[in-house]
């Protein structure tokens, strides 16, 4: 039975956050590394946003609006990631002596957000 990166996500994120040039390379031979990829967008996502919920909680923000916030701060930051790789992999396809899978850049580009996991 081969391993999924889902399955192995403490030891894919100890190799990315220990800078290990080499699990960038093995990460994006596991099956299921999007799957990781997302999540490692999505928790990161999150904790700078828990980070920047200290400032709303500060001004006194209503409930409602902080809600609200939240989940635009959340979709700013998907958009931000999704416009970041797309742009990498435009120059990328620009290039004629450079060929590189898009799905590839977005996975090394989502696997590079590891160390926001603990922007709170």
């Amino acid at each position: 039975m081969s391993s999924t990166a889902l399955d192995r996500f403490w030891d894919a994120l100890g190799w990315i956050l220990s800078l290990n040039g080499e699990a960038f390379r093995v990460a994006t031979t596991l099956p299921r590394i999007g799957a990781l990829a997302v999540l490692i967008v999505v928790l990161a996502g999150l904790s700078q946003t828990i980070g920047q919920s200290v400032i709303l909680f500060i001004n006194q923000v209503k409930p409602r609006r902080f809600v609200l916030s939240l989940v635009v701060n959340a979709v700013l930051f998907a958009i931000g990631f999704f416009f970041l790789g797309f742009s990498t992999w435009l120059v990328f396809a620009l290039t004629p002596w450079v060929n590189v899978a898009f799905g590839t850049v977005v996975v090394v580009l989502a696997l590079s957000y590891a160390p926001l996991l603990f922007s709170f």
